[in-house]
């Protein structure tokens, strides 16, 4: 068994940062979140420590590096949007909710990691 972590619980450290926390207290995972940049609108959304909008061959190999470097792996690429809110999904906003994870195989592919990219899809019953 693997011990880690979702990094939306530290916001504001970057991902070395997230890495370099993970390594000295002695979690051996960490999972990435991949939310596009931007304002949240809730509690740990639009927490960005993979882009996967602009993510490229070097992105990975230096990611792929720190992270070896660290003895920290990946676990997972997590974005959790609701596009199941009916009360604000509006055409464009249901487009920004679905667009990123149709672009996370890339660095899925590149980190090797499994399970690849951990959604949440959910909606309130009233």
């Amino acid at each position: 068994m693997k011990l880690g972590f979702a990094s939306a619980i530290v916001p504001d450290l970057s991902l070395e940062e997230v890495v370099g926390f993970a390594a000295a207290e002695g979690f051996t995972c960490v999972e990435l979140m991949c939310w596009p940049k931007g304002k949240a609108e809730r509690r740990y959304a639009g927490v960005t420590h993979v882009d996967v909008a602009g993510f490229t061959a070097d992105d990975a190999a230096q990611v792929k590096d720190m992270m070896a470097a660290s003895g920290v792996e990946i676990s997972a690429l997590g974005y959790y949007p609701n596009p199941l809110s009916a009360d604000r999904m509006t055409p464009t906003r249901r487009q920004r909710t679905t667009a990123p994870p149709k672009k996370a195989p890339r660095p899925v592919r590149a980190f090797g990691i499994q399970p690849s990219l951990l959604l949440q899809v959910c909606r309130d019953i009233e």
